[in-house]
């Protein structure tokens, strides 16, 4: 029973010891896998924030060059007309474009001048423009690839962002997998050492109540071998004791029959000495009876106290019969209660 007791104590410590260490490395691998999620949300929470503040700027950016490029328009327009107002407004030029009849040399060398002023300032005025228009083009176009390109970077972390929500809906279904695929190998671990420990525990219980089944039958047998050596221990002293009192009967017989002798050989002595006694004097006569009941009295008493300890003989034998058969019920009782406790288990 103690073996079978330290056996089932360390069965379950050591389940105890493997539970704990299974849930300590559950719980630090949920808490990395936990703490790996929380990381890889924040980074990706970060370079979409990030990349949307550029593509803002960016944006930002385009349409200042786009409301500078309108401005640089309406500037170009409003020199071309302020040019064009003050050609017009010459009043060789008016009068050249008003006058139906051919102009002169001089008129026309004048025309000429002022044409070729017109066309100077144009020139300078384009020449002014031109490389400041070619550089507002060629950022413009930049800007533009530039806004193409973070368009497709927006578009592509969109569909990152897509991938990522995917990935870790893909990892949790494997970790989940994983978690129950240990679960799964543990149960099934856990199973086989309870079946192994109920296994062992059948066996020892077994062989405990082969062994107690065997202590049983000893204890009967001891039970029964002492029943019957008390009972002709009983018997053989009860012989004795009615051996004794039977002896002692006989003997008390013996000496109440010869006290009634005596008593009556006494008697006959009195009266056969009494004329002789007479003569004596009643005084000796006195004397002598009063010795004779002193006699019979001591007789009596002796008679009686063995009567009394036979009387204590017959009861200390009653209550010696009546304590085996008190016992002998009580071991039948316990081993009545034993058998239905065997059928219980």
């Amino acid at each position: 029973m103690n073996h079978f007791t330290k056996l089932r104590l360390y069965h379950k410590a050591m389940q105890t010891k493997y539970g704990v260490l299974f849930l300590w490395t559950l719980i630090g691998f949920a808490v990395v896998f936990i703490g790996y999620l929380f990381w890889s949300h924040c980074s990706l929470k970060h370079s979409q924030e990030q990349i949307r503040k550029d593509y803002i700027a960016h944006i930002q950016k385009a349409d200042s060059l786009y409301i500078h490029w309108t401005e640089y328009n309406n500037a170009v327009i409003q020199s071309s007309q302020k040019v064009n107002n003050a050609m017009l407004a010459d009043s060789i030029i008016k009068l050249t474009l008003s006058n139906r009849y051919r102009l002169s040399r001089n008129q026309y060398n004048s025309l000429i001048l002022v044409l070729n002023s017109h066309f100077a300032k144009m020139d300078s005025l384009h020449k002014q423009y031109d490389e400041k228009l070619l550089r507002d083009s060629l950022r413009l176009n930049t800007e533009r690839e530039l806004l193409e390109g973070q368009t497709q970077t927006m578009l592509e972390l969109h569909l990152n962002k897509i991938e990522h929500e995917y990935s870790n809906i893909t990892m949790w279904g494997a970790v989940l997998t994983i978690l129950f695929l240990v679960f799964s190998f543990y149960s099934i671990y856990k199973m086989d050492e309870l079946i192994q420990q109920g296994n062992e525990g059948i066996n020892e219980i077994r062989r405990i109540k082969k062994k107690g089944e065997e202590t049983i039958e000893e204890m009967e047998e001891n039970g029964k071998q002492l029943l019957e050596d008390t009972k002709r221990k009983i018997n053989l002293f009860t012989h004795r004791q009615q051996r004794s009192m039977i002896e002692s009967y006989r003997i008390s017989k013996q000496r109440e029959e010869e006290a009634e002798r005596l008593k009556q050989e006494t008697v006959e002595s009195l009266n056969t000495s009494k004329t002789y006694f007479e003569q004596q004097g009643l005084d000796i006569l006195h004397n002598f009876k009063e010795d004779v009941d002193k006699m019979l009295g001591e007789q009596l008493e002796s008679l009686n106290q063995k009567q009394a300890e036979m009387d204590r003989l017959i009861m200390q034998t009653n209550a010696l019969l009546t304590s085996l058969e008190k016992s002998e019920k009580t071991n039948k009782h316990e081993e009545e209660r034993e058998q239905i406790d065997k059928q219980e288990e």
